[in-house]
């Protein structure tokens, strides 16, 4: 099977974290595709199997139960996945100006430094020793592409500048590295880095081929276990992105087109082929929850569990496996669309407030629970990794927002992570040229069956962010 794939704002990147744009060439791995696909398929199973049985099953097991189908340890993948990027064909290339590497060389000898950090504040370098400023030199370069456009970019976009706050600035030992052609190299990747920051493409095409080996062994559920995961691929397409904070809506995945080959891809392409027509006569409101909980899904559901059940490990309070699900809580908008510039501006303004909005300084948070700690508190269990100063003077209104007794040994496991993924998700979906920001609520293990209490405040906050 083939898809034809859109990311909206993708942050995806190598190594260096770096995003896909004109700067830089990093294309969509198939491995990150391969992980999403496995774990969306943890989240459809125990979606399936809440509200079928009100269970909820390790992830551990439920891998296991497909391990013929994505592979393991021990045993081969029956699928290969293959992605053709378009687009991303510039290398960036940059050469400081003499004048800026000499000032930076000459400012390094008068003030006879010892360890400094090189940082960059708005288009200068700042060079400091122990946090106290040093020398501010004013930047100046060439490049392979518009030099204007690039200056224009950093000084006029204004959607990642909370990026920043992952760049990484420079620590410098100058007794052992210093010489002008390592400080030219420092200089090179510290300003390529910063530029690279402040711009990603508005939407990233792909093509993602599915392969599947017929000749590997496979046991007498494998089309069911197979019709299940191309299930769980669609949902992934529909509610998840790649690369980083996809719960904000970045790197949002819509289908341009999709082609089968054979017949074990039938239903899917038909659900994905009917899709725009159906939405035009019901709406996406009605027809993106039937796709997720279809009576055919419902059905490999029981084919799998009436046959392969031993293989299936449930959940349970003592358990330390934090196992996601999701349940029929979906808010969808419709994002107006004038022309194309209007449109990018439009979702460029959401995403900026998205961002900013999950936190518990946010307007909305504000505007829906006043007192500090429990908004806090809330933010902390809801909106994913906070770190608060004072975490156990928070934790007790946390309690005040969750539902299970059992919830105090299983929390104070869990605000000792340093990653906890958030329960609100957004999402960005185009179709036929229609934007969408969808929002959802993952539920986990720890916030099973949260009462209606945490629903509403959930549902407005989400109205309000969007």
């Amino acid at each position: 099977m083939s898809f034809k794939l859109k990311a909206i704002y993708p942050l995806t990147g190598g190594y260096n974290r770096h995003s896909i744009n004109e700067f830089y060439e990093e294309n969509v791995r198939p491995t990150e595709i391969k992980g999403l696909w496995r774990w969306w398929n943890r989240v459809l199973f125990n979606t399936v199997s809440y509200v079928k049985e009100g269970k909820l099953y390790t992830y551990d097991s439920i891998d296991r139960l497909f391990e013929d189908v994505f592979g393991s340890e021990n045993r081969k993948s029956a699928v290969r996945l293959e992605v053709i990027t378009e687009g991303c064909n510039n290398r960036f290339e940059i050469e400081l100006d003499k004048e800026v590497e000499c000032s930076t060389v000459n400012c390094l000898r008068k003030k006879n430094c010892k360890r400094v950090t090189f940082d960059i504040s708005g288009n200068e370098l700042v060079i400091k020793e122990r946090r106290k400023i040093c020398n501010r030199i004013p930047l100046a370069y060439k490049s392979n592409l518009n030099v204007n456009e690039i200056e224009s970019l950093v000084n006029n976009n204004k959607l990642l500048t909370f990026e920043l706050l992952g760049f990484k600035r420079v620590n410098i030992d100058i007794a052992k590295s210093f010489n002008e052609k390592t400080i030219k190299e420092i200089l090179d990747n510290l300003v390529t880095d910063y530029l690279e920051y402040f711009n990603i493409k508005p939407k990233v095409e792909f093509t993602l081929n599915i392969y599947l080996d017929k000749s590997s062994e496979k046991e007498k559920n494998f089309d069911a276990k197979l019709k299940f995961v191309l299930h769980s691929l669609l949902i992934f397409i529909l509610l998840g992105g790649i690369g980083r904070k996809t719960s904000r809506g970045f790197g949002g995945l819509s289908i341009v087109n999709a082609e089968c080959h054979d017949g074990l891809c039938d239903e899917i392409y038909g659900i994905v082929n009917n899709m725009e027509s159906e939405i035009g006569k019901k709406g996406l409101t009605i027809v993106l929850p039937n796709i997720i909980f279809s009576q055919t899904i419902e059905q490999y559901f029981s084919e799998l569990i009436n046959n392969e059940s031993y293989k299936l490990r449930s959940w349970n309070n003592n358990s330390d496996f934090f196992v996601y699900y999701f349940i029929k809580d979906i808010n969808i908008l419709r994002i107006n669309r004038i022309d194309t510039n209007v449109n990018r501006n439009g979702i460029e303004i959401i995403l900026n407030k998205i961002s900013n909005e999950l936190s518990a300084s946010g307007n909305c948070l504000k505007n829906l629970i006043m007192q500090e700690m429990k908004r806090r508190a809330f933010a902390l269990a809801f909106l994913g990794n906070r770190k608060f100063r004072n975490i156990y003077e928070i934790y007790p209104r946390i309690l005040e927002f969750l539902y299970a007794e059992y919830i105090k040994k299983e929390f104070v496991n869990l605000i000792g992570k340093e990653r906890r993924l958030s329960n609100l998700r957004f999402k960005i979906l185009e179709i036929n040229n229609t934007y969408y920001i969808i929002s959802y609520l993952l539920y986990s293990n720890y916030l099973k069956d949260p009462n209606s209490n945490i629903k509403d405040t959930l549902y407005q906050f989400a109205r309000c962010v969007i």
